[in-house]
């Protein structure tokens, strides 16, 4: 009996040995409560601590546009009397300045005309003699009403016609004085409007202009607007004065522009309605004209605080961080911490409980999974 007793505690006491030692050696394996990164990991991965900033968030209206001319800043070179353009003394791209001589143009009907002028000049000195002594008799009763009001009517048109030919002499460049008393010119140069750079050089020696025919362009780079195609849902969001981000397709260079006026008709062919802004500076580069670009109208800002979004870990139930709780050994021990987001802006994410999050990983996180 004592026997059996002794074999019964014996087993019971290996037992319980066995049950504490598999007990410690669980406690042993458990996971631990952070996750842990070592200091080489941490380098080759590039990874970067920080924590939430305050960022200014815009809400924007996106859209395209297009850089163009203001109205006094393009002008159309032609021909004011046509001809054949004898030698062109510019070339494309070149900067001009206002009254500067572009080309030059001869031909019979710049002969002519001043031949007309001329004899415009001449009649209407004659006719005007005529009808100063016209006056002279009328006021006397020597001559009749009707003969005074003949002489009147011919000087009247007479002057009409001489001041036509003389704006067109004046209006080619000519001295008009000289033509009058007989001095021709066999040709006679077109100048330039406006200043800016010659655009779109159309003439060649030899061929036949007339004010129909454009024979250039003259753009002022420095009187460029923005013209923006909006559509009709967003139109109501966009108010004088607001800031335009724009830029071009292939470019990460933005420059920025002031709305200056809002459009209240829609394009039917763009379904758009246009609007226009001011370009500022040449900050982010030079504008060109026609240029077609991406625009972003900033219809409200304000600053929140925010992690750049590569910090954030999608989750089943939304988004975490990495949260430092200590650093030991080398190592890096992090503790996952939910946040609540909110809007998105240049790579940014809004943190809405952002009070509660210490030091965070905010580069190289794309490798850890919780």
């Amino acid at each position: 009996m004592n026997r059996i007793k002794f074999i019964f505690y014996s087993l019971f006491a290996f037992v319980f040995v066995v049950s504490c030692k598999s007990g410690q050696s669980g406690q042993e394996e458990s996971p631990s409560e952070f996750i842990e990164i070592t200091d080489a990991q941490f380098e080759n991965d590039k990874m970067e601590l920080g924590g939430i900033d305050t960022v200014i968030f815009e809400d924007v209206v996106s859209c395209t546009g297009t850089v163009i001319p203001l109205p006094n800043g393009m002008a159309s070179v032609s021909a004011p009397v046509p001809g054949i353009v004898k030698s062109i003394l510019c070339a494309g791209g070149q900067f001009v300045s206002k009254g500067q001589a572009l080309m030059e143009i001869s031909g019979n009907e710049v002969i002519d005309i001043q031949k007309e002028f001329a004899g415009a000049a001449a009649d209407y000195r004659r006719l005007k003699s005529e009808y100063e002594r016209a006056k002279i008799l009328r006021s006397d009763n020597i001559t009749s009403d009707k003969e005074f009001l003949l002489k009147e009517s011919e000087f009247l048109s007479a002057k009409a016609k001489y001041s036509g030919f003389k704006l067109k002499i004046e209006a080619m460049g000519l001295n008009s004085a000289g033509v009058e008393s007989g001095e021709f010119f066999s040709s006679y140069k077109i100048k330039s409007p406006v200043s800016g750079n010659i655009s779109s050089l159309r003439a060649a020696i030899g061929t036949y202009s007339d004010s129909r025919s454009a024979l250039a362009e003259v753009v002022n780079p420095d009187l460029l607007q923005l013209r923006l195609s909006v559509f009709a849902a967003d139109i109501s969001k966009i108010k004088k004065g607001q800031s335009v981000k724009f830029k071009a397709a292939d470019s990460d260079n933005e420059r920025i522009a002031e709305v200056s006026s809002v459009g209240v008709s829609i394009d039917m062919d763009s379904k758009s309605i246009e609007c226009f802004a001011a370009i500022s500076g040449d900050k982010g580069g030079k504008s060109v004209a026609n240029e077609f670009v991406e625009c972003k109208v900033v219809t409200r800002s304000g600053a929140v605080r925010a992690l750049p979004s590569d910090a954030l870990i999608k989750t089943a139930g939304g988004y975490s961080v990495l949260v430092l709780q200590k650093q030991e050994g080398g190592n890096y021990f992090f503790s996952s911490a939910e946040v609540i987001t909110g809007r998105t802006f240049n790579g940014f994410t809004e943190i809405l409980n952002a009070d509660s999050v210490g030091r965070i990983l905010i580069k190289g996180v794309y490798n850890i999974h919780i």
